[in-house]
């Protein structure tokens, strides 16, 4: 089978990220407990270099259209679904499947797509020459294949399971819609779309090894870093032109609950590290972070200073 060119087989995934319903940071016994989504099967959980589960799989079945097929073409299988929680305060939900041709060239039974999970087999045609632009643009919910509805209920049952929905502050949720094939050479390209919408597509150039379960964790980080530099230019829209005890109020929740979350490839691997350096090249997300922070953290304090004496 062709690895590489339009032919190669196609990942796809979308990762929903936003602020957990919580007023304080779950600790790690808490966070375990809303992630366990599968009873009886464990909550992954690291405390270095930043705390970080990650949910059991779900597996979802589908059997619908593709918005990057030809024809009559159809995707059948079972989309791999995960949700994360990073530092107690920010949670993901994240979908994903690789999209490769249908083996037997027919649909086959439940069992045979359910011993092979995170996969969708593409039936009746093929993939379109530019499949991965049709999948980032996307279609209507309903129409074809649609990640963003699963990661939504994903993301429902977590935010529901016994927080106290008194978030320290108020920022948008976020998608990233992405895609990852083998190309000749690896390139990636990050787009800010309409509304809260990123894109990301990446191209790899074969090394011999299967990199997708590390291609979707950089994914779920690039979604998570973005969230936090969309969050942070949030709230200093609100705090611009305030002063005193008000900014102060503001911007609080900046530092208290997100300026320590930022630690870009905090996991790195061989595969994913050279593409944080590209993208940090193209998009500048560590400058824009580094200069929005500073003047942060230099309004809290000159506004602390001007405080008037007394008990607080």
């Amino acid at each position: 089978m062709d690895t590489t060119g339009p032919g190669a087989p196609l990942l796809i995934g979308e990762v929903h990220t936003g602020l957990l319903q919580h007023s304080t940071a779950l600790p790690a016994g808490a966070v375990a407990r809303v992630l366990r989504i599968r009873p009886g099967e464990r909550v992954g959980t690291v405390d270095r270099p930043i705390r970080y589960a990650v949910s059991p799989s779900l597996f979802t079945g589908v059997d619908c259209g593709f918005g990057g097929a030809v024809g009559t073409t159809r995707v059948v299988g079972a989309v791999s679904s995960r949700s994360t929680v990073t530092g107690g305060h920010v949670v993901q939900a994240s979908s994903f499947a690789r999209i490769a041709p249908g083996v037997q060239g027919r649909r086959a039974t439940w069992s045979h797509y359910l011993a092979n999970p995170g996969t969708l087999e593409a039936l009746g045609g093929r993939l379109a020459d530019r499949a991965d632009e049709a999948f980032l643009a996307g279609e209507p919910p309903g129409t074809s294949l649609d990640l963003g509805g699963i990661n939504t209920r994903l993301m429902d049952v977590v935010q529901a399971a016994g927080l106290d929905r008194r978030a320290p502050f108020r920022v948008p949720r976020t998608r990233l819609r992405w895609t990852a094939r083998h190309t000749t050479d690896t390139h990636i390209d990050f787009g800010v779309e309409e509304g809260h919408l990123r894109s990301l597509r990446l191209g790899l150039a074969p090394t011999g090894r299967d990199p997708w379960d590390e291609v979707r964790s950089f994914c779920e980080d690039v979604a998570l870093h973005d969230w936090l530099l969309t969050g942070l230019l949030h709230l200093i829209d609100k705090a611009v032109g305030v002063d005193g005890d008000d900014v102060v109020r503001r911007l609080r929740p900046v530092v208290d609950h997100l300026l320590h979350l930022w630690m870009p490839a905090a996991r790195p691997d061989r595969t994913t590290a050279p593409l944080w350096a590209s993208l940090d090249r193209q998009v500048g997300f560590s400058r824009q972070w580094d200069n929005c922070a500073g003047w942060v953290r230099d309004r809290v304090g000159i506004a602390s200073l001007h405080r008037p004496a007394g008990p607080r």
